[in-house]
């Protein structure tokens, strides 16, 4: 996907005008950089300025639901209702066996 086109077109369609659309584009970069300690603004500024492909920040959202979802499953053999807490002991065994292949050393993460 092409973010600048789209941004472009949308931009466009709201200020009607070339000086319009330079002047909402510096705003709305700004505005990126102002607020980019946020994890998702930080991704989308790093994808508009070619510094990450937007895949990888698709791949870590779909990483971190999977992780969050093996968390909850975990919390439910626990306890019930789920309260959104593990022990630390149990966090740590969820992380290993997620990250951590069975047969390999804890030095070697999956690709």
């Amino acid at each position: 996907t092409n973010y600048w086109t789209t941004l472009f077109n949308y931009a466009s369609q709201q200020t009607g005008s070339r000086q319009g659309y330079t002047e909402w584009a510096y705003s709305f970069v700004d505005a990126l950089k102002k607020y980019q300690e946020d994890y998702t603004i930080r991704s989308f500024l790093y994808i508009l300025e070619g510094e990450m492909d937007d895949e990888v920040y698709y791949k870590g959202l779909t990483l971190t639901e999977n992780l969050l979802e093996i968390m909850r499953l975990k919390e439910s053999q626990i306890r019930k209702p789920s309260i959104g807490r593990l022990s630390r002991r149990d966090f740590q065994r969820v992380i290993e066996n997620f990250f951590l292949p069975k047969s390999s050393s804890p030095t070697h993460l999956p690709k």
